[in-house]
């Protein structure tokens, strides 16, 4: 096949081995990524691509050197490789380079959610529930459960984004802390005990129940 910019392929005994010098890069990562959610049956996201029908042109599929080729021309490591229409999979003639918010905005699974008399986007209910995005996603998408299923039947647990409820046993609000270090540092407190409380793994630590603040 000759040489693709610094990048040759060689063939021995019939099949391409190739050689590119880019298997440790961000680059090689995405383009593994994408063939593992399109055909990998083991991975997590195969249920929302691969089983969906999402799949990769076999130039890429075959080929990191044919990929590449096709996807060099405005990369940049702050960048994440986007399907233009989310009906078809991924090719050079359906696939650009763009910024996280382009990406969430053109998602699949971008779709509105009724609850509670409201309609918003995953990521939006995602940051007022203090649900990870991911579990909303799957709980919907792959589980096929309702909003209120999604949103009330798992345990609430605390992310780092949220603050830090100290009440006393009377369940009287003492403080509001930023973080779980604030605690540890001022109690003298293994990390995991604080965490256990705010998950609902433990009643009371210190003398005091914690939770994540609403």
């Amino acid at each position: 096949m000759g040489v693709m910019g610094s990048m040759a392929i060689k063939h021995i005994m019939g099949r391409s081995c190739e050689q590119h010098g880019m298997a440790k890069t961000r680059q090689y990562r995405i383009w593994s990524g994408i063939k593992q959610r399109c055909f990998n049956k083991n991975t997590r996201n195969y249920q929302i691509y691969g089983k969906q029908g999402v799949t990769m042109c076999s130039e890429w599929r075959n080929s990191f050197v044919h990929f590449w080729e096709d996807m060099k021309d405005g990369y940049d490591d702050t960048l994440s490789i986007d399907r233009i229409d989310n009906t078809k999979g991924y090719s050079k003639e359906n696939c650009e380079w763009s910024t996280p918010a382009e990406q969430a905005r053109n998602m699949r699974d971008n779709i509105f959610v009724e609850y509670k008399g409201k309609s918003m986007l995953f990521a939006d209910w995602s940051k007022e529930l203090g649900i990870p995005y991911w579990a909303i996603r799957h709980r919907i998408l792959v589980q096929k459960e309702t909003p209120e299923e999604a949103f009330e039947n798992h345990p609430r647990k605390w992310t780092p984004q949220r603050p830090i409820l100290q009440r006393d046993l009377d369940g009287v609000v003492v403080k509001e802390w930023a973080s779980i270090a604030d605690i540890v540092r001022k109690f003298n407190v293994s990390r995991n005990t604080i965490s256990r409380c705010i998950n609902g793994k433990q009643k009371t630590s210190c003398g005091f129940s914690w939770e994540p603040k609403e």
